[in-house]
C-alpha cells in the first residue's frame, strides 16, 4: 500500500489516487503566504505534507 506524508491521500483507494496523481505538483510556500482570500473563488487546492499550516488545520479545522 502506498504511504504518503498527507493523511488524506493515505485513505484514498489506490485507483482514485492513481487518477489524481498526474495532476499533483509540489509547491513551496513562503512563511505567512496567503493562498486564498475569503472572497475569492478556489482556483487551486493545497494538500500540505508538513509545516505550520498542518498544525493550524489540526487545531482549528479539525477541532483539536
Amino acid at each position: 500500500m502506498f504511504q504518503c506524508a498527507n493523511r488524506i491521500f493515505n485513505v484514498l483507494p489506490q485507483e482514485v489516487f492513481a487518477g489524481i496523481k498526474p495532476h499533483l505538483q509540489p509547491v513551496k510556500l513562503s512563511f505567512a503566504e496567503v493562498v486564498a482570500g475569503t472572497d475569492q473563488s478556489i482556483a487551486q487546492v493545497y494538500f500540505p505534507f508538513s509545516g505550520r499550516v498542518v498544525d493550524w488545520i489540526g487545531r482549528h479545522a479539525l477541532g483539536r
